[in-house]
């Protein structure tokens, strides 16, 4: 979720935010107006649109890379873990089916 969050921050752009919430709104550069399109791009990352996926990608990686570069000791690792989530998150899922099968499983 923190790797989504990290791209789309959908959980900014409430109008209702209270305390930190719209300094961290300002920061992200997060408004109402952004979230319709961040659905929608979660909605695609979720379903695995590949596309979506490689776009993530891309800008998990500029923002890890943007870290390294302002010497962000520990924010380029935990990028790197967001970034792993997601890529297990979005691959194909071999172990589960709609179809009731009687199968064991060994791993």
């Amino acid at each position: 979720m923190s790797g989504i969050l990290r791209v789309w921050p959908i959980h900014l752009t409430g109008t209702a935010l209270s305390g930190s919430g719209p300094a961290m709104a300002e920061v992200r550069h997060a408004t109402a107006d952004d979230r319709e399109a961040w659905v929608g791009d979660i909605t695609a990352l979720l379903d695995r649109d590949m596309a979506t996926v490689r776009h993530h990608q891309e800008l998990l990686i500029e923002q890890r890379d943007r870290a390294v570069e302002s010497l962000g000791f520990e924010a380029p690792g935990k990028i790197q873990e967001e970034m792993m989530g997601v890529d297990w998150l979005t691959q194909i899922q071999r172990m589960t089916s709609t179809d009731l099968v009687d199968v064991t499983v060994g791993g």
